[in-house]
């Protein structure tokens, strides 16, 4: 063990302790989880929940570091935080709220997807009603390096289907579905998607591909307000230290060069950790994966004590059912929840019924 483990205080050596003695920790990381407590300390980090925070925005700041070198920071600090000798403060921090905030996107992140390029394919045999070239113009989106890539997963697709014997319009429809994944869009959410002045945010590109306008909870306006302006800062200071881009489109950049450092492009929910784009390998801030979100409703459920499964889809099925219980007129339902088709909605007309239409249990009556 390295001499820099060696301070005299009492938390610091329960530390050591744990680390040197514990056998589910590997004893290759020993030392670097030693080097990122004893950072976060230095820094100030122990002295309180904000200053952890900073520590982590600070860390989060560098360009070379990984997604997963953030993660083994967090997790050696929440260590620490497990020691009887801890400030007590730590023991009710979010930790695995913190390194999720780090968890980069994947290359084939539907995010990401918006950056696809052309689908360039030949069309089956009996398919003569346009010529290959036509199809490739069609559907090309300006993105060098990715026509390849798209290319060859249809050529796997059409293989595979051939090899099972499947229908022609069998493969005709699964090659126009992958086609239209592959020119979805999705823009996350971003600050000027919140109007505080109509009370709405917008959402873009969502279900259906359809943009469509949902209302914005009066009740966390002040708590989004002060988000924001937290956000704000901690955008300055990233500019500041040279690193405070965003990740947009290749055809956002082009139109707008200066867009990326513009807080009026940020995330609302932004990741912790600076990341490379998986395609462009342009080091700049992500929006906070979705598992995170997932998993910090999966534990409120679970806190909660609410015996019934319940995930991010069950706000969606909650919102509308409430909204139809509330006398709203299902057409609007409609349009806040992006259905094509007014039948889709009327789904949840059947779900909200109750037994009986709602009248009483036979033994309930007087």
């Amino acid at each position: 063990m390295n001499s820099f483990l060696d301070e005299p205080d009492d938390p610091w050596n329960d530390f050591v302790t744990v680390l040197t003695t514990d056998p589910s920790v590997p004893e290759k990381a020993r030392s670097h989880l030693a080097r990122w407590v004893s950072s976060w300390r230095q820094a100030g980090g122990e002295e309180s929940a904000a200053a952890t925070v900073e520590f982590f925005e600070d860390l989060g700041r560098s360009p070379t570091l990984q997604d997963w070198q953030f993660r083994q920071a967090v997790q050696a600090v929440k260590r620490f935080s497990q020691l009887s000798s801890a400030p007590g403060w730590m023991r009710d921090f979010d930790w695995p709220g913190l390194a999720d905030q780090a968890v980069a996107l994947g290359r084939e992140h539907r995010t990401l997807l918006r950056d696809s390029v052309s689908v360039s394919i030949v069309a089956p045999v009996s398919d003569t009603s346009e010529p290959p070239e036509v199809i490739h113009q069609r559907d090309r989106v300006a993105v060098p390096g990715e026509a390849a890539m798209i290319a060859e997963v249809i050529d796997r697709l059409r293989r595979a289907i051939r090899q099972q014997n499947l229908a022609v319009a069998t493969e005709r429809t699964y090659v126009s579905w992958v086609r239209r994944f592959a020119r979805f869009r999705l823009r996350r959410l971003r600050e000027p998607d919140l109007d505080f002045g109509q009370g709405t945010i917008t959402i873009h590109d969502g279900k259906g591909g359809k943009h469509r306008v949902v209302p914005l909870p009066r009740s966390l306006e002040s708590r989004l307000r002060a988000h924001l302006s937290s956000l704000r800062e901690r955008h300055q200071r990233d500019l500041e230290a040279g690193v405070g881009e965003v990740h947009l489109t290749e055809s956002l950049r082009r139109k707008y060069p200066n867009a990326p450092k513009e807080w009026a492009w940020q995330y609302v929910f932004p990741a912790a950790a600076l990341c490379a784009h998986p395609r462009t390998g342009r080091i700049a801030r992500h929006h906070l994966h979705e598992n995170s979100l997932q998993r910090q409703i999966k534990g409120a459920v679970r806190r909660a004590g609410i015996p019934k499964r319940a995930s991010c889809h069950t706000f969606r099925h909650s919102f509308a059912t409430h909204l139809l219980e509330g006398g709203i007129d299902i057409r609007t339902v409609q349009s806040l929840l992006g259905h094509a088709d007014v039948s889709t909605t009327m789904i949840y007309l059947h779900v909200m019924k109750r037994p009986g239409a709602g009248a009483p249990s036979p033994l309930d009556l007087p």
